[in-house]
């Protein structure tokens, strides 16, 4: 399955694809240099995958993902898509690790939508604060966690 990141989020999709792993799902995780319009690049990776799951932390509606769906349609690319990203609401003010937990954008939650959609067994991992996060606030813009 392939996870594409829109920038800040990277270390949580990586952070997620470590999980992902330790529950038998093998994950590539890359960080585009833009997001739109979509790099056909993308598209031609998306058509290898069987599931692509986006993230973001802008509305879900108006972001990258939802381009990418679009460009997959008249592409007549059949991967299914997970698009991942802030909901159409007011987010009531807090700490960023709590508002991207409570919107579902942190490693765990995008871990458990990617094996729901999957139709896996629920993580048995511990909490993702016991595993090692990336140190850079940027990181490679292609990772990939094999199983």
């Amino acid at each position: 399955m392939l996870i594409i990141s829109a920038g800040p989020l990277a270390s949580e999709c990586i952070s997620a694809a470590k999980l992902l792993e330790t529950n038998g799902v093998s994950a590539t995780v890359i960080d585009p240099r833009w997001t739109q319009p979509i790099n056909p690049a993308l598209l031609s990776m998306a058509a290898r995958y069987e599931l692509v799951v986006t993230v973001e932390d802008g509305v879900r509606g108006a972001g990258m993902g939802t381009a990418l769906l679009r460009d997959c349609s008249d592409a007549e690319i059949s991967t299914p898509c997970l698009v991942l990203g802030l909901s159409d609401e007011f987010i009531e003010q807090g700490d960023r690790p709590g508002l991207l937990r409570e919107q579902g954008l942190d490693s765990e939650s995008i871990a458990e939508c990617v094996l729901d959609r999957l139709g896996s067994r629920p993580l048995t991992t511990p909490p993702i604060a016991h595993l090692p996060r990336p140190h850079s606030p940027r990181p490679e813009a292609h990772r990939h966690v094999r199983s």
